[in-house]
């Protein structure tokens, strides 16, 4: 009987002495509350007994050892740097671009996504910046962006935004506690009394590197100037937490299986016969002497056995002895079944469908992976929204501004619209693709926009691209047959 039950029958019989219909109620109620079983304290759980912490509690004695180990994995194991990478090569890819709609709607004014793109070149804001970050965040729940202005660039005329990428370390953890003003900190986040973030206390340097020297000393950076990339999965939660948290264990687990198995196998793999004698007292490597043969007491000599086995020889063993050949079946039986379930529940830690996670297509067929990769696709989709509401849309925000008080254009920000097109991925399946793409258009239940979208496409540069092509092949082939209309036969004419 549980805890629970043994306390509920002690007391309900001494309520029971005295009133026997209440303690019967009593006793009801409390076999009510305890109606769930995972809440139960059978003896498989008995001694389960989690913590009930807020989620800054948890993360302000855990946070450091469980990023310490994330990091670890990414350093050292090479399924999870395989995977880190497929995440950021789908999500970001060659980089998730900004559509400016005001400088398409009005005639006269400079093109912001030109010159955007210099400027996203200049700082490596594509390949660099936003897979880093994308990469941080899933390693170490969280990283930070500081800007500024660089006065060597506003000298030069260029935009003078910069974003310097701050690892979660950076932040002042010692800066903790409640304030005056009754706001409160937060493991260097500073919140005010409604709860929203104020400013950000930023070390002067990574306490981590070789170059650190003792005493670190912080400044408290306002909010506005900070671009803070992480999600919150629990609501009393204010820093991020790593999202190998959940498979940091499994995967050390599997490497730590597999080495054992390695070391098992060159241990079984180093020998290969072993030489059994009935003559223990003689010593190793030695055997009786052969009567008979020349030499030694009444023409004998001692008998030996080769250390090695070459090929077609044939060995007579010394009288007393035999021969058992080591058998190295290593690695042993369940080693394939247990690597494979450990990389299925890792491929779900990371939102990858299990082929693409450890390149085993063995069991999967043509319909499984499409499934799969549709789900997969989801999760990188949601990704990319997360990627630029949280990263990019508040960098490129700032660029704006910079863009118009530094007079290199007379467009306010409040006045453009900012679209992100992100990058898309190729059809499954071209064919039956297409045909479904038309089908939907036939139907006015997509665009073509939308269907350009969904592969990474920009429809507003494939438009005039298009008609430049059309008008260079009637400037190249003026006879050549015009689009959309076959070659007629003679009886047709």
């Amino acid at each position: 009987m549980t805890r629970h039950g043994i306390w509920t029958r002690i007391i309900a019989r001494a309520i029971g002495a005295v009133a026997p219909r209440t303690a019967l109620r009593w006793a009801a109620n409390r076999a009510a509350l305890a109606a769930y079983i995972g809440a139960g304290g059978s003896d498989h759980n008995a001694n389960w007994r989690p913590t009930r912490k807020s989620a800054d509690a948890i993360l302000r004695t855990d946070s450091a050892a469980l990023v310490a180990r994330a990091r670890s994995l990414d350093r050292n194991f090479v399924s999870v740097s395989g995977a880190l990478r497929t995440i950021c090569d789908n999500v970001v890819h060659t980089g998730i671009r900004p559509q400016f709609t005001h400088a398409r709607t009005k005639a006269g004014f400079p093109d912001l996504e030109a010159a955007f793109a210099a400027w996203a070149k200049l700082n490596k804001f594509y390949i660099v910046s936003q897979k880093l970050a994308l990469r941080h965040w899933w390693v170490d729940g969280e990283i930070l962006g500081n800007l500024w202005i660089d006065p060597r660039r506003l000298r030069a005329g260029v935009n003078p935004l910069r974003v310097e990428m701050l690892e979660q370390d950076m932040l002042d953890t010692s800066k903790d506690g409640p304030l005056e003003n009754g706001g409160s900190m937060r493991r260097g986040v500073e919140l005010d009394k409604y709860g929203d973030v104020a400013a950000y206390w930023i070390l002067s340097s990574h306490p981590g590197d070789y170059l650190c020297g003792l005493g670190l000393d912080s400044r408290r950076v306002e909010a506005s100037r900070i671009v803070h990339l992480w999600l919150p999965l629990r609501a009393s939660q204010t820093r991020g937490v790593s999202l190998l948290a959940p498979i940091v264990e499994e995967i050390r687990d599997l490497s730590e299986y597999k080495a054992s198995e390695r070391v098992a196998a060159r241990l079984a793999s180093a020998f290969g016969i072993f030489i059994k004698t009935q003559y223990p007292e003689l010593g190793a490597g030695q055997y009786p002497q052969r009567p008979g043969a020349a030499g030694g007491e009444g023409g004998s000599r001692a008998a030996s056995v080769s250390d090695y086995i070459e090929p077609g020889r044939i060995q007579t063993l010394p009288p007393g002895t035999d021969i058992a050949v080591a058998e190295a079946n290593r690695p042993a039986s369940p080693y394939s079944e247990y690597v494979k379930a450990s990389n299925k529940d890792a491929s779900v830690g990371f939102g990858l469908r299990y082929g693409n996670y450890s390149h085993d297509y063995t069991d999967s067929s043509f319909s499984s992976e499409r499934s799969a990769s549709l789900d997969e696709r989801r999760g990188w989709k949601g990704q990319q929204i997360f990627l630029q509401d949280g990263w990019c849309d508040p960098i490129c925000r700032r660029w704006l501004e910079y863009e118009y008080l530094t007079g290199r254009t007379n467009i306010v920000p409040e006045d453009v619209a900012v679209n992100w097109q992100a990058p898309g991925w190729p059809w499954v399946d071209p064919t039956k693709d297409a045909a479904a793409a038309e089908k939907k258009l036939n139907m006015r239940v997509t665009t073509r926009r939308a269907i350009c979208a969904e592969m990474g496409e920009d429809f507003d540069e494939i438009l005039p691209q298009l008609a430049r092509e059309e008008e260079a092949i009637a400037k190249a082939l003026p006879t050549a047959t015009p689009k959309g209309e076959g070659n007629a036969t003679q009886e047709e004419k």
